[in-house]
């Protein structure tokens, strides 16, 4: 069982790499800009903030100093919880697409306001204000359990800082760009979590 549920998480993080490698080549060719034009938007747009180069690799060598046997008291693996671990990751990629397809040209990998962008409030959109990070949180929530937990409730924890950090930088982008539509799309429609009250963060 537990083979089977790892090799469909595995393919769903395919399909998902996959989609995020071809989305910005496939947008790239509806654009009216010459090749060269289109190429450097797509390279502008597909790398993140160089602090995440610095910190993540930081954060990796923090946890391997961490010894085993730490990670080892906090395995555990449950049948059911793996299930439903990998039946999240599922719906988590396909939200992310979703969310992907939806933005079209206006994706980049880091906050940034794209030249004739407008305010996306279709699709997954209309549910929360940051899909693909919901669709995130999702994967690690999911693939946490199917692992066993251990070192990756530390992922977990670094993925959840992450999201809070990015939500507030964005909105505070949003809000700049697009001043009252945005505010009152803020106050309608939570952040990252679907039907809760988590609005404003």
């Amino acid at each position: 069982m537990r083979v089977v549920l790892t090799i469909i998480t595995a393919a769903s993080l395919a399909v998902l790499v996959l989609v995020w490698w071809a989305a910005p080549w496939y947008f790239a060719t509806k654009s009216d800009e010459t090749t060269r034009s289109r190429v450097l938007h797509v390279f502008k747009t597909s790398f993140p903030e160089p602090w995440l180069l610095i910190v993540i690799p930081a954060y990796v060598v923090v946890l391997a100093l961490i010894p085993g046997a730490v990670w080892h008291s906090v395995q555990f693996w449950n049948p059911a919880l793996a299930t439903a671990g990998t039946a999240c990751v599922v719906l988590s990629v396909a939200l992310m697409c979703w969310a992907r397809w939806t933005l079209g040209t206006m994706w980049a990998a880091r906050p940034l306001v794209q030249d004739h962008h407008e305010l996306c409030t279709s699709g997954p959109y209309r549910f929360v204000r940051h899909p693909i990070y919901t669709g995130l949180l999702g994967i690690i929530v999911g693939v946490t359990p199917l692992a066993g937990f251990g070192s990756l409730l530390a992922a977990c924890l670094f993925l959840f800082v992450f999201v809070y950090i990015r939500v507030r930088r964005e909105d505070r982008m949003m809000i700049r760009t697009f001043g009252e539509r945005y505010e009152t799309y803020r106050r309608q429609v939570p952040a990252v979590i679907p039907f809760t009250r988590w609005r404003r963060v």
